[in-house]
């Protein structure tokens, strides 16, 4: 199967928590959760049964961000986010994939933040051929910034109640290996940026191609038992 973008949203908040609906996202899919916080402290997702991926305090830049990802139940109604123990502006969103790995479905991710014009993911180096890399930012200031070349836009909003702006965006990848960073343009700000790879569930092999699906791997053993299966000797 492969991956497909499902639905996004967002909430912002000036302190405390606020949640965002999963009523429109597909159950079974992948959910990814990023936030940013106009303040020295990392926000999180107060709901349980997430999974972090990364979360800065950054207090030279007086900016905080954090990433968490789960796969919907049928029982998940929505996802609760809560800015840190100041109570400063948050902004929140969440970005869902259907064809996701059934284990192991976020390959790497990496993270960081800066105050400049200039927000920068750095790149990851992926494990499996054939995944998405979603691109997500964000920056203490609530005007609009252009995403990263090459990519599909999934969420770009200003927030006037958190005083700050966030973006998604991804872009489908061939062979494992390194992403290169990825980089949005925007007025100076502090701010905050994450690459989140995510993997395709295993697929069948096309007997229209010439070749194997990357992830069945291609070693010799490997490559032996596929042969086998298809009905070599």
């Amino acid at each position: 199967m492969s991956l497909a973008f499902n639905t996004s949203g967002t909430v912002g908040i000036a302190s405390g928590s606020g949640s965002i609906s999963l009523s429109s996202v597909t159950t079974g899919a992948l959910m990814i959760v990023y936030i940013i916080e106009a303040g020295a402290e990392a926000p999180k997702v107060s709901t349980t049964g997430w999974t972090l991926l990364f979360s800065t305090a950054d207090s030279s830049n007086f900016v905080g961000h954090c990433a968490y990802w789960r796969v919907k139940a049928s029982g998940d109604s929505s996802v609760s986010v809560t800015s840190g123990t100041g109570g400063t502006p948050i902004l929140a969103e969440l970005v869902s994939y259907t064809g996701q790995a059934a284990s192991n479905p976020v390959d790497i991710s990496s993270s960081a933040t800066g105050s400049n014009s200039a927000p920068t993911a750095p790149s990851v180096t992926t494990t499996v051929a054939r995944d998405w890399l979603v691109g997500v930012q964000g920056q203490d200031s609530a005007t609009a910034e252009s995403g990263p070349s090459g990519f599909t836009q999934r969420v770009n909003v200003t927030n006037s109640t958190a005083t700050c702006q966030i973006s998604a965006y991804d872009e489908s990848l061939g062979a494992a290996g390194a992403t290169g960073s990825t980089a949005w343009a925007s007025t100076t700000a502090d701010w905050t940026a994450g690459n989140i790879a995510i993997s395709p569930a295993a697929s069948s092999y096309d007997p229209s191609s010439s070749r194997f699906p990357d992830d069945y791997g291609t070693t010799d053993a490997g490559m032996l038992s596929h042969f086998l299966i298809l009905g070599g000797y």
